[in-house]
């Protein structure tokens, strides 16, 4: 488990082993949570049934691409897929202040606007 040290990992050891078990589900079914929010959904179109006569063609309508507002923040994770670098890297960055995170309960998250900052900087 993340960020337990060697006494809180030996007292764990005197309680059901499956407490252990659920929490790593639950960490699981966070991180699909927080998929699931940063890349919503978007319905296809349902199955034609063979019993439906066809219908006449339709013309395709224009697609006009929509642009959706940038997050104000994102997570490690998001901000690891983003940059490509690992966790370690995001961590460096946050301590030497190149990357402005908020927390937010006990959730760290990183500010869009300076991972922004960071790619400009690295394309000068």
């Amino acid at each position: 488990m993340r960020g337990l040290g060697d006494f809180q990992r030996r007292q764990m050891t005197r309680g059901d082993p499956r407490v252990r078990e659920v929490f790593s589900r639950l960490r699981q079914l966070l991180d699909l949570l927080e998929d699931i929010v940063s890349h919503p959904y978007q319905p296809t179109e349902p199955p034609k049934s063979a019993v439906a006569p066809p219908s006449p063609p339709t013309p395709m309508p224009k697609i006009v691409p929509t642009q959706q507002p940038a997050p104000l923040l994102v997570s490690i994770k998001e901000a690891r897929r983003l940059i490509g670098v690992s966790n370690t890297r995001i961590y460096d960055l946050i301590n030497d202040g190149s990357l402005e995170t908020v927390r937010i309960g006990t959730r760290r998250l990183i500010r869009y606007s300076s991972l922004q900052r960071l790619a400009e900087a690295s394309n000068e």
